[in-house]
Parts: C-alpha cells; sequence; structure tokens
C-alpha cells in the first residue's frame, strides 16, 4: 500500500495543473484515483520532425544519428522516421524505437570506442 501512495503522489503533483479548484488539500486515495481516472488522457509521441536522410531533402539527422552541423549530440528516437509509414500511422511506434534505440547504442559504444 505504501507503494500505491508513492506512486499515486507522484502522479497527483503530475497533473497539479488540472487539478478543479474544489479538490481538497489532502486528498484520499479514492480520491486520487477518480481524479486520476477523470483527467488522464492518451498521449502521443511526434515522429518524423529530424528526419534521417540527406541534408538537401530536408533531413536533420545523418545515418550516425548526428544532427547536421553538431559534433556531439545524438537523436536516438522516433523523430528520426524520414516519413510515417501506414504501420505507424495506424499503430504503435514502440518495437520501431526499440530497434533505432538498439542501432544508435552501438553507433555511440562504437563512438565512444566502449565495444560492441
Amino acid at each position: 500500500m505504501k507503494s500505491l501512495t508513492v506512486i499515486l503522489s507522484v502522479l497527483y503533483e503530475s497533473i497539479s495543473r488540472t487539478i478543479p479548484p474544489n479538490f481538497p488539500s489532502s486528498p484520499s486515495l479514492d480520491a486520487i484515483r477518480t481524479l486520476i481516472k477523470e483527467t488522464l488522457t492518451t498521449q502521443y509521441y511526434p515522429i518524423s520532425t529530424c528526419a534521417m536522410q540527406p541534408r538537401e531533402k530536408s533531413g536533420v539527422v545523418d545515418s550516425n544519428l548526428k544532427v547536421y552541423g553538431t559534433s556531439n549530440p545524438w537523436n536516438v528516437d522516433a523523430s528520426i522516421f524520414p516519413t510515417i509509414s501506414p504501420l505507424h500511422s495506424r499503430g504503435n511506434t514502440q518495437s520501431t524505437v526499440y530497434a533505432v534505440a538498439e542501432y544508435g547504442s552501438n553507433i555511440i559504444k562504437r563512438d565512444w570506442n566502449l565495444g560492441g
């Protein structure tokens, strides 16, 4: 029960901007649960905002996941997808993001001489 209290208190803090003015300052767990059920919404992660493609085609990231014109940061997330495929527009991109993360981790390990 203590773990649930901690989790709910963190969630409570994260949604504090959407709390109704008449919500109690020291709510019960049931009140917090009800608030969460009534206020949480589905979120999405924008993809294809920093496409991995040639710079001449408005690409932002090269094949080593580096942002053009920079020397250090890697961009390892769904924003590198050059387009939104029909599969991604109808479903979850998570498995593809896992593949990008694996690819990116290998590049970072290689660049830092960490093996792998």
